[in-house]
């Protein structure tokens, strides 16, 4: 509810007579929308946040065989099957979301949808345990982000970087390399050069 007066936008308020005031209507009644102290023309549910989507945000979506977040600083508003996170440190939060420690995690907490992918759902996502780092390492990794959101968008290889950014991750995590080879067996470096990857 933003107290809107609707006769300011005859063309608006045409297109939504055109569905019938009774079913717009917030009574409760059989046939109308449910019962609230909002005007006809107005959301159900009140929207305090809507400013949130103007602001750098985290989004996501709930069906995916992988993890894919993605860094939004332009504004986009989410439909209902879109997810999104505001707040602080959200280039770091975003290269850990997306690595292959938070992938493997979530896939062993996450609940399937029976086609091949899993439902990245809110509540599933704020059980990943977040690794606090130091102020110099979440620079770095901030750093490392923002050059993959730039490869990204000039449909360059990022491939490497993201690969440097998991190397990292993992040493956030404090996992030895016996168990960084059992989430990622593709993970090309050895022993030594992961063990010299520094987190302080």
């Amino acid at each position: 509810c933003r107290s809107i007066d609707i006769n300011k936008y005859s063309g608006v308020k045409k297109h939504l007579l055109s569905f019938g005031k009774e079913r717009l209507e917030q009574s409760g009644k059989p046939g109308s929308r449910k019962k609230t102290g909002n005007d006809w023309f107005e959301t159900q549910d009140q929207v305090a946040y809507w400013k949130l989507f103007d602001q750098p945000k985290i989004i996501w979506g709930e069906l995916s065989d992988q993890a894919k977040f993605t860094y939004d600083d332009v504004g986009h508003y989410l439909n209902n099957t879109i997810f999104m996170l505001t707040g602080s440190s959200l280039k770091y939060l975003l290269a850990v979301l997306n690595s292959k420690a938070a992938q493997w995690y979530f896939e062993k907490i996450s609940t399937t949808s029976g086609m091949g992918t899993n439902r990245w759902l809110k509540y599933k996502i704020e059980q990943l345990p977040v690794p606090v780092p130091t102020e110099k390492k979440e620079k770095a990794l901030t750093e490392l982000v923002g050059k993959v959101l730039t490869a990204k968008n000039e449909k360059t290889d990022s491939s490497d970087l993201e690969k440097e950014i998991d190397s990292i991750v993992f040493r956030l995590y404090n996992l030895t390399f016996s168990e960084v080879k059992v989430i990622n067996p593709e993970c090309a470096l050895t022993e030594k050069e992961y063990n010299a990857i520094k987190i302080d």
